[in-house]
């Protein structure tokens, strides 16, 4: 595990030239960065181009499913999420879409 190693390798995920690249540079940030999460994943999509593939937005947004990730999220992290999310670059994302229906669901169940 190396996170000098994630910064490289976060540095180029956005960047068109990489893109055939994309999951295997995902794993590297995943397991070299581990104890990141969710800050890593953060920084992921804020690296994404617009003109991104659905296909692999809706990958990286898999990571805040299961193992009740949201419901252990700190209000500021789910603020940044929100704040990311809604960058125009994801307008037209139906998997950004389920993902702010499933915040603001369990948003409600905290309440």
């Amino acid at each position: 595990s190396n996170n000098e190693i994630a910064e490289k390798v976060l540095n180029r995920i956005g960047d068109q030239n990489y893109g055939r690249h994309f999951y295997r540079m995902l794993g590297i940030i995943n397991t070299s960065s581990s104890s990141k999460f969710p800050v890593s994943v953060f920084e992921i999509l804020n690296q994404l181009s617009s003109d991104i593939e659905e296909e692999k937005i809706e990958f990286v947004l898999k990571a805040f499913y299961g193992k009740e990730i949201l419901k252990n999220m700190k209000r500021r992290q789910v603020k940044r999420l929100k704040k990311i999310l809604n960058d125009p670059k994801f307008n037209e994302s139906e998997a950004v879409s389920k993902l702010m229906i499933e915040i603001e669901n369990n948003r409600k169940r905290k309440s």
